[in-house]
């Protein structure tokens, strides 16, 4: 697996978040340069299919997500968020510290 580049940021870890069920999500931790806190949730569609309704991609997401490495945009321009695919994976990098807008600019999908 291809781990994202996040621009001014370091990786601090990797772990396994327990969803529902005892499904386990991959969580890969960064740290930014400024001290943000910055966390890439790592998903495939088999695991998405066991979360049932936790976690759920609609038909426009999933075809979206048929281009590799592009960011998908699903109409909220300012969530708090990025949603991508490389190869089986899907990539959700959210931020609590971070605008959408600069998370965009500093992840290299």
């Amino acid at each position: 697996m291809r781990l994202p580049s996040i621009e001014g940021a370091q990786l601090r870890g990797v772990g396994r978040l327990q969803a529902a069920g005892n499904t386990e999500i991959p969580v890969v931790l960064y740290t930014g340069d400024e001290g943000a806190r910055i966390t890439a949730f790592v998903y495939s569609y088999a695991l998405i299919d066991r979360l049932d309704d936790t976690a759920t991609l609609n038909t426009q997401v999933r075809s979206q997500l048929a281009q590799r490495n592009q960011l998908v945009a699903n109409g909220q321009a300012a969530g708090p968020g990025l949603l991508w695919r490389n190869r089986a994976n899907i990539f959700v990098v959210v931020s609590p510290s971070l605008s959408p807008g600069t998370l965009r600019a500093r992840v290299q999908p």
